[in-house]
C-alpha cells in the first residue's frame, strides 16, 4: 500500500521561540500566540528581515479614502509608520490582531466620552479635545497613540474595585501607547518644520505627556502595591520638565497658537487672572499661602560664581525673591488657591509647572527648599483637585504623596529653622489629612 502524502501547508516562518522548539504550528499573533497564551510560557518574537519596508497604515479601515483625489485639505488621510521592528513585547493586551483593533476603539471611545475632560478647563476646549484633536490623530502617529494612552490610563484608575488583572492590563497597555508616542513624536520633531498647522499639536502633546507622568506610576493595579522605580518628586519633575515643554513650545509663536483651534486666546482675553479673587480666599488659607512670599525672600539658592547675584562672602547664592522664575511660580501658585475657591477654570493647578522657569526646575531636580515649600503648596491644590472625578490624573493619593515627601525633605534642611517653613509644613501636612511633622522628623531620624 501507498502511504498517504501529507497535505500541504504553509509554515510557520515568523513563529515564535516556543513554537518553533515544540514543532508546532504557531498563529504568528503574538506575543503571546495562542499556544503561549493557553501554556502559560513565555512567548518570544525573534527579529526577521522584512522584504518589504514601505510604510505600513496605523488605522486600516480608513484606506477606502487613501486614494480619493479630493483637493480638500480637511478631507482625512490615515496616519502612516515606518514598520517596527519585531520585538518582544510583554504590554500586549492580546493574541490577536482584530482584539488589539477593538482595544483601541473602546480607548478611542472612552477618549470621547470621558478622558478629553480631565484636560478640559474652558467650556470653549471641548470641540478641541473631543473633535479636533482625534481627527489630527489620523495624520498624526504620536497624537493618535498619546490619546490610547491617556485613555487606557484613566481606564486602568476606573477598573472595577479589586480587579487588579484589569488594572494592570489597562496599565500596561498605557505604557506601550505611551513609549510609541513618544518615539513618533521625536520623529517628528526631526523630520518636520514646524509650521503653523503643526505647532499647536506639538505644544499639545508636551501637554498630554505632563498629565501622563504625573499619574501613571501612582496606578498601583488596585493593588495597594508602590512602584518603587521612580520616586514621587522625580515622578513630578518629569511632568513639570513636559508642561514646561509645552509652554516653551507654544512660545516660538505666539500667534500661531492664539489662531490655533485651541482654546489659547479665549483663555488669554476672557480668562485673565482677577487679583480680587484672592479676597475669596478664606482667612486661614489666605495665612497659609502668604508664607510662600515670605520664604521666598527670606532664603537664598546655593552660590552662583557671580559677585554680582551671590551674597559679599560668596558662600551663598541670590535670594529666591531676586529669581524671576521663582517669583513667577510663587505668584501663579498663590493665584491657583483662589481660582480652585472660584471653580472657574478647572485644573488650574496645571497652569503652575507651565510658569515654571528654569531655575525653578532644576530646583525641584535637586531638592533646593524653596522648591520643595512650593511644590508641597501645589502638593495641597492637587489633593483638593482629586474630589472632581472627571479629572483623572489627580485620582488617588498624588497630591498627599507629593506633601508628605516634599515635607519629608524639608524638615532636614536648614530651612526648618524658619518658623513660617514650620508653620507652612504643619498647615500642608494637615490639608492632606497626614499626621503632625513631629513623627516624621523623629522617623526620619
Amino acid at each position: 500500500m501507498q502511504k498517504p502524502r501529507r497535505g500541504a501547508h504553509r509554515k510557520s516562518r515568523r513563529g515564535c521561540t516556543a513554537c518553533k522548539a515544540r514543532h508546532v504550528k504557531c498563529d504568528e499573533q503574538g506575543p503571546p500566540c495562542a499556544n503561549c497564551a493557553i501554556r502559560e510560557v513565555e512567548c518570544i518574537y525573534l527579529p526577521t528581515p522584512k522584504r518589504d519596508q514601505s510604510p505600513t497604515w496605523v488605522i486600516e479601515s480608513y484606506n477606502s479614502n487613501s486614494n480619493s483625489n479630493s483637493a480638500s485639505s480637511n478631507s482625512l488621510s490615515p496616519v502612516r509608520r515606518p514598520p517596527a521592528p519585531a520585538t518582544v513585547s510583554p504590554l500586549s493586551l492580546s493574541t490577536s490582531e482584530s482584539s488589539n483593533r477593538l482595544l483601541e476603539l473602546e480607548l478611542m471611545h472612552r477618549w470621547s466620552v470621558r478622558t478629553w475632560q480631565g484636560m478640559y478647563s474652558l467650556p470653549t476646549c471641548q470641540s478641541f479635545l473631543q473633535e479636533d484633536l482625534p481627527r489630527q490623530g489620523l495624520r498624526h502617529a504620536f497624537i493618535l497613540d498619546g490619546i490610547l494612552a491617556l485613555a487606557a490610563v484613566d481606564a486602568s484608575l476606573q477598573a472595577p474595585p479589586g480587579d487588579r488583572a484589569t488594572a494592570r492590563r489597562y496599565r500596561r497597555a498605557a505604557l506601550e501607547y505611551c513609549n510609541k508616542a513618544s518615539a513618533e513624536f521625536r520623529v517628528a520633531l526631526n523630520m518636520q518644520t514646524i509650521t503653523r498647522d503643526t505647532l499647536y499639536l506639538l505644544a499639545t502633546f508636551g501637554c498630554m505627556a505632563g498629565y501622563f507622568n504625573l499619574i501613571i506610576w501612582d496606578d498601583d493595579g488596585g493593588g495597594g502595591e508602590r512602584s518603587e522605580q521612580t520616586s514621587i518628586l522625580d515622578r513630578v519633575h518629569a511632568s513639570f520638565v513636559m508642561f514646561v515643554g509645552c509652554a516653551q513650545t507654544a512660545a516660538l509663536n505666539w500667534q500661531w497658537f492664539f489662531d490655533s483651534p485651541t482654546s489659547a486666546r479665549i483663555a488669554a482675553e476672557d480668562y485673565y487672572p482677577r487679583l480680587e479673587f484672592m479676597e475669596l480666599i478664606d482667612p486661614q488659607t489666605k495665612t497659609a499661602i502668604n508664607r510662600l512670599s515670605t520664604v521666598n525672600r527670606l532664603v537664598r539658592l546655593p552660590p552662583t560664581g557671580d559677585p554680582a547675584q551671590d551674597s559679599e562672602d560668596g558662600q551663598q547664592g541670590p535670594l529666591t525673591y531676586d529669581v524671576w522664575s521663582y517669583r513667577i511660580a510663587v505668584g501663579q501658585t498663590k493665584y491657583a488657591f483662589a481660582e480652585n475657591a472660584v471653580g472657574r477654570i478647572k485644573g488650574f493647578l496645571i497652569s503652575v509647572p507651565c510658569m515654571c522657569g528654569p531655575e525653578v526646575i532644576e530646583g525641584l531636580r535637586t531638592r533646593e527648599p524653596v522648591a520643595m515649600f512650593l511644590l508641597m503648596y501645589w502638593g495641597v491644590l492637587l489633593n483638593e483637585s482629586a474630589a472632581d472625578s472627571w479629572l483623572w490624573w489627580a485620582a488617588g493619593h498624588t497630591g498627599r504623596d507629593v506633601v508628605e515627601a516634599a515635607s519629608g525633605v524639608l524638615v532636614l534642611s536648614p530651612v526648618f529653622a524658619l518658623e513660617d517653613v514650620r508653620e507652612g509644613i504643619a498647615w500642608a501636612r494637615k490639608q492632606v489629612g497626614l499626621d503632625p511633622v513631629t513623627p516624621v522628623i523623629e522617623e526620619l531620624v
